[in-house]
Order: C-alpha cells, then sequence, then structure tokens
C-alpha cells in the first residue's frame, strides 16, 4: 500500500504529537531507580570533566568491577552542558528527543524488511506507543531503554548491508555494535542475531554456486545440507 506525500506527513505528525502527550509526565521529578544511578553518573561526567569509574578499558562498557557502560551518562551530561539546564531537566528533554527519534528508527527498519508504508507506520505506531517504551521513557533514563530504542536503527543497518554501499554501511554497523555496547549489556543478545544475519548471508551465496555449478545437479539438496 502507497500513501501520498501528503498523508505521509499527516500521519507521521499525529504519530509523533501523540507520543509526545503519552510523554507528559505526571510527577514534578524524574522516576525511576536507575534513572538516580545514571543521573549521579552524569553529573559526576559534568562536574570532573571525565569519567572517574574508568580503571580499565573494560570500564567502558561496565564490564570491569564497580564500573557502568558509559553512553547514556555521557549523553546526558553533554545534553545539559549544551542546552545549559540541570540534569533533571536534561533527561526530560532526553526522553522527548529519544521518542522522536525511535518513530523513525522503526519506521526507517520497517522500510528495510517490507516496503509498504500501511505496514511501516504500523511498526513505528506499534513500537513507540508499547507499554514497555511509553513507561520508561516518561521523564525517566534508563540505559536498557536508550538500547532498545535505537536497536531497529542497527537492525535498519545491518538490512542493508545486502544492497548497495556495503562498505559505508558496514562501518555504520560497526559503530552501532560499539555504542550498544556501551549502552548496555544486552549487547550479548546481539550476537546470535547478527551471526544469524550472516550465516543467511553465506548460505545464500553458497546457494548461488551450487546453482550456477555444473558440477551440480541440484542445488536445493546443497542448501538442504547446509542448513542442517
Amino acid at each position: 500500500m502507497r500513501f501520498s506525500l501528503k498523508s505521509k506527513i499527516g500521519l507521521m505528525a499525529l504519530l509523533i504529537a501523540f507520543n509526545m502527550i503519552l510523554r507528559i509526565p505526571w510527577v514534578p521529578h524524574e522516576l525511576g531507580i536507575d534513572s538516580f544511578v545514571v543521573h549521579s553518573l552524569a553529573n559526576s561526567i559534568t562536574k570532573f570533566g571525565e569519567a572517574r569509574w574508568w580503571i580499565h578499558p573494560a570500564s567502558i562498557i561496565g564490564s570491569y568491577p564497580y564500573s557502568e557502560p558509559s553512553s547514556l551518562s555521557f549523553l546526558l551530561s553533554g545534553f545539559a552542558q549544551i542546552l545549559g539546564v540541570d540534569t533533571e531537566t536534561a533527561i526530560l528533554l532526553y526522553n522527548f528527543i529519544l521518542t522522536f527519534a525511535s518513530i523513525f528508527f522503526a519506521y526507517l527498519m520497517a522500510g528495510a524488511i517490507w516496503d509498504n508504508d500501511l505496514f511501516k507506520f504500523l511498526v513505528a505506531f506499534l513500537f513507540s506507543t508499547s507499554q514497555g517504551i511509553v513507561t520508561f521513557s516518561t521523564w525517566t533514563v534508563h540505559s536498557r531503554t536508550l538500547f532498545v530504542m535505537i536497536f531497529p536503527l542497527f537492525i535498519y543497518i545491518l538490512l542493508k548491508l545486502r544492497g548497495i554501499g556495503k562498505l559505508r554501511f558496514g562501518s555504520l554497523a560497526l559503530l552501532m555494535l560499539g555504542l550498544l555496547a556501551a549502552t548496555h549489556h544486552y549487547i550479548y543478545f546481539v550476537v546470535p542475531i547478527a551471526a544469524s544475519f550472516f550465516g543467511s548471508i553465506v548460505l545464500y551465496h553458497a546457494y548461488l554456486w551450487a546453482k550456477k555449478s555444473n558440477r551440480i545437479n541440484d542445488p536445493d539438496v546443497v542448501l538442504g545440507g547446509l542448513l542442517l
């Protein structure tokens, strides 16, 4: 199904407005235990100009004792300093900005799977308005939320490796992997996803090779054997 450009703009504007309304705070301060931990780390970066919990390279991704994944703390500290606001206000603004970006990330990912306008808008709508996403992106800050909300962008980049611009999207995929690793330990779940993607590419090229080879009469048998 295809929508006109006017319909796309209208639907996207309504979706963005609806998401912003859902995230209007109902309390006068930030929420969540994890939020206060990240808040304090961001304050530490702002005060000292460095992450003082970095005592080993593995501290960057929170894989060393007494360390936490660092990307979100640096992001909040940067927001607060650039905008000239306190960290709590930066968290509120961060939620709105991340929500806005995640809608387009989900839309892009859906388009890479199936280029159907209705499908793309449904995926963006369901992703951005799901209960978990809304709850953990309303004046609170969790590293797992950032991971989940930018993960569709990684899937989009990964799927674009199938077409032209492999070097460009390959570089972006590596950068995204680094960002995800520095965001949350959910990065461990990305490994089997990426492995299955590249494994399917290998199987597909093996199938094409078998199909083109004059020495193999039934390439489907070869593909079945590889899958087994």
